[in-house]
């Protein structure tokens, strides 16, 4: 029985078509059409031929060494037999081949993620740094205001000027207004500033005040102070002088009977 035959009825036998053979084998319909109507000539190289009958008639189960031995007696002229590792190294050329394509297409886009996360972190530093930078100059340029407050206070009066908040604040046993007394706050601005009061829990005030401004509140149990620049306000309580707040924005900071509170 030719080659083809053989191939062609062990194919069948097993109930596959080509396209299934293709899919389990990667040998394509066209090379399956020659190898079982013994058309080898569609076939470029005997080497080629060769290897395609070895490994189509391993799969269906045949006697390679037979199938080889009736191709080479097809042949024409005989040529020497090459060395079957010289076969084996055919097909592994082409997934090599195949392999490299897949590495070139996913190098651009590797590179492409790789870039987009350098830039995204980039951003997130350059952030970070501006924010820095700005706090920096804002307390750079309180420094010569605040020394200019300080400096018009009388001597008597600095050391409560410029105690830090924690304190000021006095201990939670005891008060600096009593309780009969109502909260009167007054707030002198030595530059324009943004800032929002509460007064028991109730904004009065949302907003920015001009430099040379003094207001005054009342409040039954406490103030709530939000400021951008705490180094221009200057704070009295009920006449007690309670300085500034310290430098840059302070928030939530709160005013009761026992003074300030963070």
């Amino acid at each position: 029985m030719a080659i083809g035959a053989q191939l062609k009825k062990a194919r069948q036998k097993k109930q596959l078509t080509t396209k299934e053979v293709y899919r389990q084998t990667r040998i394509s319909s066209d090379t399956i059409s020659a190898l079982e109507n013994d058309n080898f000539q569609k076939i470029p190289n005997p080497i080629y031929v060769r290897s395609f009958l070895k490994e189509y008639a391993q799969f269906l189960g045949l006697d390679t060494k037979a199938i080889l031995k009736e191709y080479a007696d097809t042949l024409s002229a005989k040529k020497p037999v090459k060395n079957e590792i010289a076969i084996e190294r055919v097909r592994p050329v082409a997934h090599k081949v195949d392999k490299d394509k897949i590495v070139r297409k996913i190098k651009p886009v590797f590179a492409g993620v790789l870039i987009v996360i350098l830039v995204v972190f980039s951003f997130r530093a350059l952030v970070a740094a501006r924010e820095k930078f700005v706090l920096w100059r804002t307390n750079r340029a309180d420094q010569p205001k605040t020394e200019k407050i300080i400096k018009s206070i009388p001597k008597k009066e600095r050391s409560v000027t410029q105690a830090p908040i924690d304190k000021l604040a006095l201990k939670q046993d005891s008060s600096l207004i009593p309780k009969n007394e109502k909260l009167n706050l007054s707030i002198a601005i030595t530059d324009d500033v943004w800032v929002q009061i509460k007064r028991d829990g109730n904004i009065i005030l949302s907003g920015t005040l001009k430099k040379g401004t003094i207001r005054n509140w009342q409040a039954e149990e406490s103030f709530e102070l939000w400021t951008g620049n705490a180094s221009v306000m200057e704070l009295t309580l009920n006449g007690h002088n309670l300085g500034s707040l310290g430098r840059g924005v302070k928030r939530g900071v709160i005013i009761d009977r026992q003074g300030i509170r963070k």
